[in-house]
C-alpha cells in the first residue's frame, strides 16, 4: 500500500494536520504520535485502518514499554519515513533506528512491535 507523505513545508514532519488529511483519500493511517494526542485526533480523522508501531525494550527478565524509550522510537521513526522516503508501509518494518528490530512474532496486522535487547 502507498503512502502519503505530506511534502508541504508547513507540515512536513510536524503533528499531523486534520483539515490536510480530510481532503485527500486515505486508506491507511500510521500510529506515531503519542495515545493520548491520537485520540483526541481520532474523531477529526477520516475513517480508515490504524497501524500502532509498539517499541519495547528488554527489561528485567521481559519485553516491556519504556514510555520515554518509546517516545524517542516514534520520533526517529518518522524521521526514517521521511529521510528513507518511504512510500510502501510495508518498508517501515525495515526500520532499525537505535536498535529496534521489527518482530513478527510479536506483531499483528494493526500492531507492529518492534523490540531492542539493551538500551
Amino acid at each position: 500500500m502507498d503512502m502519503y507523505i505530506n511534502s508541504m513545508p508547513n507540515y512536513a514532519l510536524c503533528p499531523i494536520n486534520t483539515r490536510h488529511l480530510v481532503s485527500h483519500t486515505v486508506n491507511l493511517l500510521i500510529k506515531i504520535p503519542p495515545y493520548e494526542y491520537f485520540r483526541a485526533l481520532k474523531s477529526k480523522l477520516p475513517e480508515a485502518p490504524v497501524i500502532t508501531p509498539v517499541f519495547q525494550d528488554w527489561s528485567a527478565g521481559k519485553y516491556k514499554v519504556v514510555s520515554f524509550h518509546a517516545k524517542k522510537a516514534r520520533g526517529l521513526m518518522a524521521r526514517y519515513a521521511a529521510v528513507n522516503q518511504v512510500r510502501k508501509v510495508e518498508e517501515l518494518k525495515r526500520f532499525d533506528s537505535d536498535g529496534y528490530e521489527y518482530d513478527a512474532s510479536a506483531s499483528s496486522e494493526q500492531t507492529w512491535v518492534f523490540r531492542r535487547d539493551k538500551n
